[in-house]
């Protein structure tokens, strides 16, 4: 994925419009050095947000936005932000920590172990919201690349319910849950 061109800023807000330009300039400096594009990818925007404000705290940039705020400056940038995500854009850290995808390997599938067992039980019975199971995940010590690897796996669909998304197996691919 190709970093998006910059869009006109429609962003309502205290700040002024030197200010909101002033801040985009550092969120792109800050975007080149730490993150990574990926399709088929989500980033967290609270976690890229807090990275973005330690960054910006040690490197003494004077602006530092609130949450809102940064996904708004996301989306002025062409990102697509939505439920708490930003398609195609990951923190490096994250991005090179996600596994790679399952492959057959000399007739033997190599299945992710325990996320995939698990993320496959808790929607065995209905979609569930993706922030309820990535807190779920880290709550008993999966982290936010295995449990996406996971959804990946399995073939997870994305749906909106009630306006938040959640997961839900695909019935096409229910076979997958059986070869854990």
């Amino acid at each position: 994925m190709t970093q998006p061109q910059q869009a006109e800023m429609q962003i309502t807000d205290t700040l002024t419009q030197d200010e909101l330009d002033e801040l985009a300039k550092h969120l792109g400096d800050w975007a080149m050095k730490f993150c990574a594009w990926k399709d088929h990818s989500y980033g967290a925007t609270r976690r890229l947000h807090e990275e973005y404000c330690t960054w910006a705290d040690q490197n003494a940039k004077p602006l530092i936005c609130d949450l809102s705020t940064f996904e708004s400056l996301l989306t002025a940038q062409g990102f697509d932000v939505q439920g708490g995500f930003v398609h195609g854009m990951l923190l490096l850290a994250d991005a090179t920590a996600v596994a790679p995808r399952p492959r057959k390997a000399t007739g033997i599938v190599r299945v992710p172990p325990g996320p995939t067992q698990w993320l496959a039980a808790l929607l065995g019975d209905g979609p569930k919201s993706i922030g309820d199971c990535l807190k779920a995940a880290r709550r008993i010590g999966y982290g936010y690349a295995s449990t996406i690897s996971a959804a990946e796996y399995l073939r997870v669909d994305k749906v909106s319910v009630g306006g938040e998304f959640h997961w839900k197996l695909d019935p096409h691919y229910q076979h997958l849950t059986a070869t854990l």
